[in-house]
């Protein structure tokens, strides 16, 4: 069988033709038809969009490259494609209608951050636009303020108890507080936390602690009343022992011509008298 000559034109000479050479014929060869192909299929549907009549309209064929009229979108299957009117928006201004009918929500109540209506603050102003969507009440009864929440707080001079709810009275000290001082001048200090309810009185301070911890002179509950063993713990309060008195000072002592031994007031016995809380 004789070679296959490939011709490089007239520069070059002939010579037989390598495995690169068939290979890039054959690509040359794909891409012709290929190239044929596509505008054999683009014609086609210029042809299809274009003929017979009108296009764009409304229930009219699409135009070329699937364009309608404005308002219309190009809706079907292949080949049989209309402009018909477009669905989706038409379902977006109904559910928008419908939204904006039922926006408003009953009197007495707005709508929060969830869209969701929800009851104004019961000490809200009932005036138009004191309690608004979004936001809530803007504006409170003659009495009361905002807080940092948006709620209705009463406005107390004296601020407001934490237990009770209410306002503080004038000349009076809130929950857990006393008044420390003297009756013309005085500031409400907090109560010792472990003094029993009800038992922090003012000028006091605690007269009463919780079990395990003893109300001392000064108001201050301990779990020790003292250190050299002459108080002990009864009822809440730190009480001097047996034997023991408490002094002006407010501490804990033995009488008269006895001496502490071991934390208890022993007597001195006839003709001894105490000498640096020793026998003499």
């Amino acid at each position: 069988m004789p070679m296959r000559q490939c011709d490089f034109g007239p520069e070059k000479a002939v010579r037989p033709c390598t495995v690169d050479d068939f290979r890039f014929y054959r690509t040359i060869a794909i891409l012709a038809i290929v190239a044929v192909f596509l505008a054999t299929g683009a014609d086609a549907r210029r042809r299809s969009d274009d003929s017979d009549g009108d296009c764009g309209s409304l229930h009219e064929k699409c135009c070329r490259w699937r364009t309608c009229d404005d308002g219309l979108v190009c809706k079907g299957t292949y080949g049989n494609r209309k402009c018909v009117q477009n669905s989706d928006k038409q379902s977006e201004d109904s559910e928008d209608s419908k939204s904006k009918k039922s926006n408003d929500c009953p009197s007495g109540q707005y709508r929060n951050r969830r869209w969701r209506c929800q009851d104004c603050d019961a000490n809200c102003d009932s005036a138009p636009g004191s309690c608004v969507d979004l936001q809530g009440c803007k504006a409170c009864k003659p009495g009361y303020k905002l807080d940092a929440w948006r709620r209705c707080a009463q406005d107390c001079q004296n601020g407001l108890d934490p237990v009770t709810g209410q306002c503080v009275p004038d000349g009076q000290c809130p929950s857990g507080k006393y008044k420390h001082g003297t009756k013309d001048s005085w500031s409400c200090e907090k109560c010792d936390r472990n003094c029993a309810p009800g038992k922090c009185l003012d000028f006091k301070n605690c007269v009463k602690c919780e079990d395990g911890y003893g109300a001392k002179v000064e108001g201050d509950c301990r779990m020790v009343c003292s250190r050299d063993g002459s108080e002990e713990i009864v009822d809440g309060v730190c009480a001097c022992k047996a034997g023991f008195f408490r002094n002006d000072e407010g501490n804990c002592e033995c009488p008269a011509n006895h001496v502490k031994i071991q934390g208890e007031c022993t007597s001195c016995g006839e003709g001894m008298i105490v000498k640096r809380n020793r026998f003499a």
